[in-house]
């Protein structure tokens, strides 16, 4: 025993002491913060698509497509500050304080009614400024969306409206840079009959959501007209196409006290699934990092002088053990990270706790750490396996390359997995023995049958115990390479 923990102890420290670990470390956080980042800075770099509205049928499209859009804007923005302010404000002061603010704010941001209110507040600039005394010092004002389109009025050369001047007229708009006119809407005299659409004209490509903007204001002013014709005010008229049912979800666990679904609800249904990807990297990164240990003392012949010391057992044991306490670390530290992001950050730490309070709990934290140690048995053998029977990094890597397929099968599935966890095809998942640990964990937060959890965790432990096994016969077979020869396998 006293040699498995000196090759333990060996293995940990070569994990850890390693420039790689560190960078592997770092990796998911960096990974997550990037992930948030890109599409604020993508939605950011995103110039703003300017456009004209050349209305030839009277019906007043461009007063329509600027409610439109300040609606739009309003509705977006209503959904950030939304979740800013439940997530960052004292809510029970601002209740009492700007009641009429509260209730836009705390209110369903899907009913269309309540950007409506938003812009009657003043707008999401002004609004924003209002919540400010409300959240804690030193926070910022809630962001706001970008600016997607713009409206302008048509220049002075837009004369000509035949393709052929539309196409000179946004061939010379390129050479304006960002200030550019991009494309071109042409409501015709005869708008709303079946031979007589709307046309927009861009050079290329109009910008992302454009053709959809516009196709849906297009067809609430025509409703509105309708409308019109049957002595229904225009105001009246969009109320009645504003108007938006309201269904409320609720959850039947009985930690949900009967109340609506909240977002901190939704994140508590979202962190186990969070978790087992993060765990299923640490189990990928300690895999590796055991299989390219193996490789390096059988290329560098140090396997030979340990294995003069201790048996094959106790050095594959130790390995394990090793690799163990390198994923055990990363574990910890980052569940620290997060834990001091709870205390020290006023914006995002109640969602985190949130998360948090999700994933720690007795009926659930116990079986994913089971869950978690089958899948480190599990994959770790299977890369202990193929490290033992390559003779170079090279005959290695053809053996990881077709097992790697194999293993990241369940991912092209995700979407799916993720959409129902109870599913036939997420139960079929459960019972392949390679994908049980980290499909069960994921399946958790769904409250699958209790037949799956228990049959699937015997499955999974009767796979790692074979697997461990294997991994020892295999490696007790090769672990000392022969010069010139086959595999001893």
């Amino acid at each position: 025993m006293r040699g498995v923990w000196l090759v333990a102890r060996r293995e940990f420290a070569y994990f850890v002491l390693r420039r790689g670990f560190l960078i592997s470390l770092l990796l998911v956080p960096v990974w997550i913060g990037i992930s948030v980042a890109i599409p604020l800075l993508a939605a950011r770099s995103v110039s703003v698509a300017s456009f004209v509205v050349v209305d030839q049928s009277g019906q007043g499209f461009a007063g329509a497509i600027d409610k439109a859009l300040l609606r739009s804007e309003a509705r977006t923005a209503l959904e950030l500050m939304a979740v800013y302010v439940k997530a960052a404000a004292d809510v029970e002061a601002l209740k009492k304080a700007d009641p009429e603010l509260a209730k836009v704010l705390l209110a369903d941001p899907i009913d269309a009614t309540h950007a409506d209110a938003l812009v009657a507040l003043g707008g999401p600039e002004k609004v924003s400024e209002r919540i400010k005394p409300f959240l804690p010092a030193g926070t910022p004002a809630p962001p706001l969306p970008p600016k997607r389109f713009v409206r302008v009025d048509a220049p002075p050369n837009l004369t000509d409206t035949s393709p052929a001047g539309l196409r000179d007229f946004l061939s010379a708009q390129r050479e304006r840079g960002p200030d550019k006119i991009s494309a071109v809407l042409i409501v015709p005299a005869s708008f709303g009959m079946p031979d007589a659409p709307a046309q927009l004209w861009s050079r290329g490509l109009p910008a992302s959501g454009l053709l959809s903007f516009l196709r849906r204001v297009a067809t609430e002013r025509q409703q509105t007209v309708v409308m019109g014709a049957f002595d229904i005010e225009e105001e009246e008229a969009r109320e009645i196409l504003q108007l938006s049912a309201k269904v409320e979800s609720f959850d039947t666990a009985p930690e949900a006290n009967g109340k609506p679904v909240s977002l901190a609800d939704r994140i508590r249904s979202i962190a186990p699934l969070a978790l087992s990807g993060v765990l299923f990297f640490v189990v990928f990164l300690s895999s590796t990092m055991l299989l390219g240990s193996i490789i390096e003392d059988k290329s560098s012949r140090v396997v030979e002088v340990i294995l003069s010391c201790v048996t094959s057992d106790a050095l594959m044991a130790g390995k394990l053990l090793g690799a163990a306490g390198a994923a055990l670390a990363i574990v910890l530290m980052w569940a620290g990270g997060m834990y001091s992001v709870t205390l020290l950050s006023n914006d995002f730490g109640s969602l985190l706790a949130t998360a948090l309070d999700a994933v720690v709990r007795p009926d659930f934290l116990p079986l994913v750490l089971v869950l978690f140690v089958l899948a480190f048995l599990i994959y770790c053998s299977m890369f202990l396996i193929a490290a033992s029977i390559a003779k170079t990094p090279q005959d290695a890597q053809a053996y990881v390359g077709p097992m790697m397929l194999v293993v990241m099968l369940p991912f092209f599935f995700i979407t799916a997995l993720i959409a129902d966890q109870n599913s036939t095809l997420a139960q079929v998942f459960t019972f392949i023995p390679i994908y049980t640990p980290f499909v069960l964990m994921m399946r958790l937060g769904a409250q699958p049958p209790a037949f799956d959890v228990i049959a699937g965790t015997a499955l999974a432990t009767v796979t790692a115990l074979s697997m461990v096994w294997l991994a020892a016969y295999v490696y007790r077979r090769n672990a000392v390479p022969i010069e010139g020869g086959p595999s001893r396998l």
